[in-house]
């Protein structure tokens, strides 16, 4: 069974994923779901006949697929990993997720925060570099650029990045709320 935080952070990695995806869909990018739960659905699925063997070398490499793939202005394709953390920071967990993810894939990683109390700005994106991420020594992102610094490279609509901000801390205000009281019943 899962727990509430659990659901409550599925469920804002979800909203991250779904703003990003829209973010990009508005401002008339194409961008298409690549990760793991969209193009090999039939492994998680009951009855499917997979043994569950998370050891299996290419179900490691699937499970870590990134999130999009997404055609930048000028044409190239482009892996993007979105992270929700609530903080604005990784975990220790994550830091061993990122480095298995560079290796794999190197996407470029947006992470998305969103909790008043940290200055955090909503969408962070971090670009990879030959030996991973820059993170300092409390797991917080170095050198990473807001959305709309890539107004130009991923021709956003600063109209689309605002309303996505906006929804974003919206929806993940009544997510919190609600997840908690369901767990009150």
């Amino acid at each position: 069974m899962y727990s509430e935080n659990c659901i409550e952070e599925m469920l804002k990695g979800g909203i991250a994923e779904l703003l990003v995806e829209q973010m990009f869909l508005v401002s008339g990018r194409r961008i298409q779901r690549f990760g793991f739960e969209w193009k090999v659905q039939w492994l998680n699925r009951n009855g499917s006949g997979y043994n569950g063997d998370r050891t299996d070398p290419v179900v490691k490499k699937l499970k870590l697929m990134p999130d999009f793939l997404l055609e930048t202005k000028n044409g190239t394709m482009e892996f993007i990993e979105v992270k929700y953390r609530q903080q604005g920071r990784f975990t220790e967990d994550d830091l061993i997720l990122l480095r298995e993810l560079h290796d794999q894939w190197s996407p470029t990683v947006i992470l998305a925060s969103y909790n008043p109390k940290y200055k955090k700005r909503a969408f962070q994106v971090i670009r990879p570099n030959a030996s991973g991420y820059a993170l300092d020594s409390d797991r917080n992102p170095i050198d990473t650029k807001g959305m709309l610094e890539f107004v130009d490279e991923w021709a956003i609509s600063e109209d689309a990045y605002n309303e996505c901000r906006r929804h974003m801390g919206i929806y993940l205000r009544y997510i919190s709320k609600e997840v908690r009281d369901s767990f009150k019943r």
